[in-house]
This record gives structure tokens, C-alpha cells and sequence, in this order.
């Protein structure tokens, strides 16, 4: 098994994060959910990801990440990550509200709940954001419980300005609840710091957990990350959901159920069996060695969040981050490399199909897949495509027509007619 389905099955809890990456662009991303991998993280939040298009990582190390479009490439930015394999929950109706806020719900069994990532610019002073966030709670409803995670660049413990006193009043009147104030951290509290010329350091809470329904969770905590930033990562655990109730649920979600084998079995259900068993599946490895980015350069990242984390000079870690880009760049061109010789290698086998996938991966914007529905969102498209086919009587006149029918042959085609359709397809492999 898998790192991440051995966690799943050997743990009855699921493991929340949210931290300020400070920047998710020039492969930032790749590292920060390297770090979360490494801290067996299920879902989280990464906030100030500073990600304005959609030319960002899509999956990474067992990820699945879905980021909202950043004012600009300098501030703000919210992005959801989430395994992408899991027996025991799953992620359904992720939808951006804003540059700042998203919102999806989680699934556990018998219990739900609707997660939202929020970002607060510390310039922020019109409330825009806190709009969105009430437009995102007024969208997902009451019926579950809301969670929280985020940056709000507030202290909830002393509000000392207008601003501090609304975020405080928004969250209030819908009944969140700081679930750090629930448990015991003998390391302080503080999420974020800086050090001044003087030598002296400026500590601030800015990041939360926060939560409609505290008794779900068992488990807060902060954590240093292995990460270049300057805050520290809140996490959270809650309780699974039954697990037989889920995969029921799951079963229910599918297109296409299971239907098992009728015995006994036919001569081609055998053949299938056989070869299902002749099959070489490829041994599980590790993201590291998937990954474009090469082990001298992951060994070069452990040092500086190394040399971050215990305060060494600015000139140790100035250096490091030189030769960490350097490196990646290095990377690049070596992934450029080997890809065009495959391309070259395909090209002259006479594989034309084969070269082009791999050329239009380079060109070619990739959009990501689509958010998995929620029961909501499917009963609003059924009643939609329930509407749009709906036989209605035309209005006016009706069309002229000056042709006399010709007929069609409604009936079940033939093997051949099949065959002959699927050898005139553009890409067909027949």
C-alpha cells in the first residue's frame, strides 16, 4: 500500500492544515505540498499563494489542488488541497468565491461538512472579502456544520482597530468559535513573525481553525513546517465518518455501479479473469523519484528550511535560495530535454499520435478536472436538463417544409455497421 492509504486505514482521523506559503508561483507549490506529504496532512489550505492564471500545479505528491485566480501576482490567493486517493472521505463541490475564498464540503460516512479557505489582506478595510465569505455560507446553507481555515490578518484576542472589530462581529453572528480555545499549546500561540533590525521579534496571531461545531474535533496543534515562510502551520484533526456507511455512499455516486459476475462464468468473463491476473501492475514509488525535480535539488530545499527554521544568517540563506533556483533550472532544462528526445524517438518509430500527446502537454492550457457535484448542484443541473428537453408546443408558426421525408433506420446496428463507423473515427485505433 501506499504512504497515503496506510494513513487512511491505520488512523480514524483526519488531519486539517492551513498555512501562508507566501508565494505558490516558480514550483513553491510543488515544495509546500512536498512538506505537507512529509507531515501526512489529508487536506488543507494554502493561503497568499499569489496565483493569478491557471499555470499552476494541478496534482503532487498524491495531491489534488484547486486555487482561486489572485488579484494580482503580488497579494493574495487561496488554494484547496486534498488527497487524491481516500477510502474514507472525499471532496465534493469546490468553487472559488472571489481571489480569496473557497468552499467545497466534506464528506465522511454519515457526516458533512462545508470547509472554506479564507484569506484577509492585511490592507484590506472595505470588507470585500467577508462578502464573499457570506456569499459562500448563504450558497452552501445551514445544514452542515462550517469550518473555517485561513489567514485573517486579526488578532481575535485584541481588537484594536475597526477593522479587527467587524471580522470579529462576521464571525460571531454565524457562530464560529476559535478551536485553539479548546486545547493547551505550551509553545504559544503566535502564527507569524518577523525580526527587526534592532534584533527583536514581532509575533502576531493571524491564522485560525475555527469551527460552528468544536466537538468534532480531537486534536489542535501548532506546527513548524520544513518551509521557507515566516508563519506557522495550525493543525487540526477530526473523526472519520463510519466507513461502511461511506463506501455506500460512494457505491450510490457512481455512473456506472458494480455489477458482480453472473456464474458460472462464460468463456469470455474467463478470458477477462486471466487477464486481469497476467497483468504486471508497477511497483508504488515515491514522489521524489516521480517528480521532475531532481534530488540535488530537494536536498538543497531541506537545508534552507533547515537554516530558516533555526535562524541562521541571512547570508546562508540568501545563498541557498540562489543555488535552489539555479538548480531548478537546471531541472527544466533537463525535463525539456528528455522529453524532446521521446518525441524524437516516437516520431521516428512512426508513433505520430504518441509524439503529439506528449508535445501538446507543453502548449496546450490545462484546465484541471471538474469539481465532483454535491447532491445540490445535481439535483439543479437535473431539473435544468429536465427543463431544456421538456416537449413544449412551438411558439408561432410552425417551419415550412418543402422537402418530403426520407427514411431513417431506427433499429440496432449491426456488428459491421459498427465497425465500419469506428474505422472512420479521426483518432480511432482501428
Amino acid at each position: 500500500l501506499t504512504h497515503s492509504l496506510t494513513h487512511s486505514l491505520t488512523h480514524s482521523f483526519l488531519r486539517l492544515i492551513t498555512l501562508n506559503i507566501r508565494c505558490g508561483r516558480y514550483s513553491n507549490l510543488n515544495v509546500a505540498l512536498r512538506t505537507m506529504h512529509q507531515m501526512r496532512v489529508d487536506l488543507g489550505i494554502f493561503t497568499e499563494t499569489k496565483i493569478d492564471n491557471d499555470m499552476y500545479t494541478r496534482d503532487c505528491c498524491g495531491y489534488t489542488i484547486f486555487a482561486t485566480h489572485a488579484k494580482s501576482q503580488f497579494q493574495g490567493g487561496v488554494a484547496l488541497f486534498y488527497r487524491t486517493e481516500n477510502s474514507r472521505w472525499c471532496i465534493e463541490g469546490e468553487m472559488a468565491h472571489g481571489p480569496n475564498v473557497i468552499s467545497c464540503i466534506l464528506v465522511s460516512g454519515d457526516r458533512r461538512w462545508n470547509l472554506l479557505g479564507v484569506y484577509i489582506p492585511p490592507s484590506e478595510d472595505d470588507g470585500a472579502t467577508m462578502n464573499f465569505v457570506t456569499e459562500a455560507i448563504r450558497y452552501r446553507g445551514s445544514r452542515y456544520p462550517f469550518i473555517l481555515l485561513g489567514d485573517l490578518n486579526v488578532d481575535l484576542d485584541r481588537l484594536e482597530n475597526i477593522r479587527a472589530d467587524t471580522i470579529s462581529a462576521y464571525l460571531a453572528l454565524y457562530g464560529f468559535q476559535d478551536v485553539g480555545d479548546h486545547f493547551k499549546h505550551p509553545r504559544g500561540r503566535w502564527t507569524w513573525s518577523q525580526q527587526r533590525q534592532e534584533g527583536r521579534y514581532l509575533r502576531s496571531r493571524t491564522d485560525y481553525v475555527i469551527a460552528q461545531d468544536v466537538s468534532d474535533f480531537r486534536r489542535w496543534a501548532i506546527k513548524i513546517p520544513r518551509f521557507d515562510t515566516d508563519h506557522r502551520a495550525i493543525v487540526a484533526e477530526i473523526t472519520f465518518g463510519k466507513l461502511y456507511i461511506h463506501r455506500d455512499y460512494v457505491t450510490c455516486r457512481r455512473s456506472l455501479p458494480r455489477f458482480p459476475f453472473q456464474r458460472p462464468f462464460s468463456e469470455n468473463d474467463v478470458r477477462f479473469q486471466h487477464l486481469k491476473q497476467k497483468k504486471c501492475l508497477p511497483d508504488p514509488q515515491k514522489q521524489r523519484d516521480r517528480s521532475w525535480i531532481s534530488i540535488i535539488t530537494w536536498n538543497l530545499i531541506d537545508k534552507r528550511a533547515f537554516a530558516v527554521r533555526w535562524r541562521q544568517p541571512d547570508e546562508v540563506i540568501h545563498s541557498l535560495s540562489k543555488a535552489i533556483w539555479q538548480s531548478l533550472r537546471k531541472d527544466r532544462r533537463r525535463r525539456a530535454e528528455k522529453v524532446s528526445r521521446e518525441i524524437e524517438t516516437k516520431i521516428q518509430s512512426g508513433n505520430v499520435h504518441g509524439a503529439f500527446e506528449l508535445l501538446r502537454g507543453w502548449y496546450r492550457r490545462r484546465g484541471g478536472k471538474s469539481p465532483r457535484p454535491t447532491r445540490k448542484d445535481l439535483n439543479l443541473i437535473r431539473s435544468q436538463f429536465r427543463n431544456l428537453y421538456r416537449k413544449v408546443d412551438p411558439s408561432g408558426d410552425p417551419l415550412p417544409i418543402h422537402v418530403s421525408p426520407a427514411p431513417v433506420n431506427d433499429s440496432i446496428p449491426d456488428e459491421d455497421e459498427i465497425w465500419h463507423a469506428a474505422k472512420r473515427m479521426r483518432r480511432g485505433c482501428f
